[in-house]
């Protein structure tokens, strides 16, 4: 025979007396938004805020290609530095992009001035520098590609507002999330 177990009478109903106040408590998150405000005032009839996973909700955090924007904004500044160089008859050969700049060496290096001048107007975000040669480089500063970076992230967040707004979603978050990234959580 096995021994029984014995409890005091008080334990007894202390257990059942906490198992019924936490059914109690719980008892309003199994009715509807309505049916729990209905209840009698000296019931509790706040529910739990479920989470966006127990809502079937989204977390997404998008992550903006700051590279790819500069390098685009790269891309453009060999355009123009070429329709400049050719409007103004002033021959180049080299012209691209060299990590973070735009490098060109002007032929005639008796023009190589003029061409510095010409090329240090099209964009003032960039610091151009004239080396022997007739060597031309135009490079971004630390700032403007910072500014640049902020301005891509920002735009991104305007893009993805539009278009979650578009669908109607109620009370998304979208925000920004370090130096090149975006949160949306959509419930």
């Amino acid at each position: 025979m096995s021994p029984m177990v014995y409890f005091a009478k008080w334990k007894i109903v202390l257990v059942l007396t906490t198992c019924a106040l936490g059914l109690l408590l719980a008892a309003p998150n199994l009715l509807s938004r309505k049916q729990a405000d209905a209840l009698p005032s000296w019931l509790p009839h706040q529910q739990i805020s479920l989470g966006l996973d127990l809502q079937g909700g989204s977390h997404l955090l998008l992550e903006v290609e700051v590279e790819t924007v500069l390098r685009e904004r790269l891309e453009s500044l060999v355009d123009s530095v070429r329709i400049a160089l050719r409007k103004a008859r002033i021959r180049y050969s080299g012209l691209g992009v060299d990590g973070n700049a735009v490098v060109v060496t002007v032929k005639e290096v008796s023009r190589a001035e003029e061409a510095f001048q010409l090329v240090r107007s099209l964009d003032s975000d960039t610091t151009p520098e004239l080396a022997d040669g007739g060597r031309l480089r135009l490079a971004f500063s630390e700032q403007s590609i910072r500014d640049r970076a902020i301005a891509a992230v920002e735009q991104s967040i305007e893009i993805v507002r539009r278009r979650i707004d578009e669908t109607g979603v109620r009370e998304p978050t979208i925000q920004r999330q370090g130096d090149d990234r975006i949160l949306v959580q959509l419930p």
